[in-house]
C-alpha cells in the first residue's frame, strides 16, 4: 500500500469530529502555552469561545457524541460552563490523571484507608498544583509525550483503537503539534498502555462509590436505569436509557420525571410505559432502588 493510500485510510475510519476536536486541542498547545501571562490569558479567552462554538456545533451535526472522557476520570470536562472551583478542580484532576495515571477521586481514597504511596503522590500533585496556581510556576515535565497521550485519549472512542498501527502513525503525524515523524510501533504500545490505564481508572473509579449506587436495573423493551450521585454538588438523579444510548429522561429525588420533547416518555402514557418496563407503581418507588 502506498503512503498516500495508507494516509488518506485512517480519515475515512475515525469520526469527522476527531478532526475538528484534534484541530482545537493543537491550536491550544501552538498558540497559548508557549505564550507569556499576558498572551496567554488573551488567547485563552479566544480560544474557549472557539472551544465552546465548535462544541455546540458538534452536538448539533453528531447527536450521538457525548461530553467527557472514556473513563470520566476528569469530572468537569463535561461541564458547559464550569465555576471557578468546577475548573480549578478540572485542573487538579487533570494534574493528577498525567503525573500518577490513576484518578484523583480513587487516589484520595487510598491515601484515606493508610496508603503511603497514595499519600506521597497526593503530596506531588498538590505540590504540582500550587506552583502552577500560585507560584506561576511551569510543572516538571511529565513521563512520556503528554501530546501523544492526550490525542490518543481524546480519540480512542472516535476510531483511534480501531486504527492500524501505521494508520495511527499517519494520524498524528497530521494532527500532533510536535511536528515529528511517529513511529508505528511505539503508538501502538502506547495506546495499549493508554487503554489499560483507562480501565483500571474505570475499576478504581467504581471502588469509591457507595454498593448501592454502582449497579444498573435492566427493564424491558431494553431499557436501563443507573443512578447519578455527585456527593460535592449535592446533585442526585437516575438516568433512564436505552441500548446503551444517551439518557432519555431522569427521575429526580422527589419522583419528578424528567424528558426530552423528543423523548418517548414524553408523550402520553409515557410515564405509564416506563413504570410497566421496570415493575414499579411511582417513579419514586424506581428512585428509592438506588438511594433507599
Amino acid at each position: 500500500m502506498s503512503k498516500i493510500k495508507r494516509h488518506d485510510s485512517w480519515k475515512a475510519r475515525v469520526h469527522p469530529a476527531f478532526l475538528e476536536i484534534a484541530k482545537l486541542w493543537s491550536d491550544l498547545q501552538k498558540s497559548v502555552l508557549p505564550s507569556g501571562a499576558s498572551g496567554a490569558t488573551r488567547n485563552a479567552q479566544q480560544l474557549r469561545a472557539d472551544v465552546l462554538r465548535t462544541r455546540d456545533e458538534l452536538l448539533k451535526r453528531y447527536p450521538e457524541l457525548r461530553p467527557g472522557s472514556p473513563s470520566n476520570h476528569v469530572r468537569a470536562a463535561s461541564t458547559r460552563f464550569p465555576s471557578d472551583r468546577d475548573a480549578a478542580l478540572g485542573f487538579l484532576e487533570w494534574l493528577c490523571w498525567r503525573r500518577t495515571g490513576q484518578s484523583l477521586t480513587a487516589l484520595l481514597a487510598e491515601e484515606k484507608v493508610g496508603s503511603l504511596e497514595a499519600h506521597d503522590k497526593v503530596q506531588r500533585v498538590r505540590d504540582d498544583f500550587w506552583r502552577a496556581v500560585h507560584a506561576r510556576q511551569s510543572v516538571e515535565p511529565f513521563k512520556g509525550n503528554p501530546d501523544h497521550c492526550e490525542l490518543l485519549e481524546l480519540g480512542l472512542n472516535l476510531g483511534l483503537k480501531a486504527l492500524t498501527a501505521e494508520e495511527l502513525a499517519d494520524c498524528l503525524d497530521e494532527v500532533c503539534p510536535c511536528g515529528e515523524s511517529h513511529d508505528a510501533d511505539a503508538l501502538k504500545k502506547l495506546r495499549t498502555r493508554i487503554c489499560e490505564r483507562l480501565d483500571a481508572a474505570h475499576v478504581g473509579n467504581l471502588r469509591t462509590i457507595p454498593r448501592r449506587q454502582r449497579f444498573a436495573i435492566y427493564g424491558a423493551h431494553g431499557l436501563t436505569a443507573k443512578s447519578y450521585n455527585w456527593e460535592a454538588k449535592g446533585i442526585r438523579h437516575v438516568e433512564i436509557s436505552r441500548d446503551g444510548e444517551r439518557p432519555e429522561c431522569l427521575i429526580d429525588p422527589n419522583g419528578n420525571v424528567i424528558a426530552a420533547d423528543i423523548s418517548r416518555f414524553y408523550q402520553p402514557g409515557g410515564l405509564d410505559r416506563l413504570l410497566e418496563a421496570f415493575g414499579v407503581e411511582t417513579p419514586e418507588q424506581l428512585f428509592s432502588m438506588f438511594f433507599p
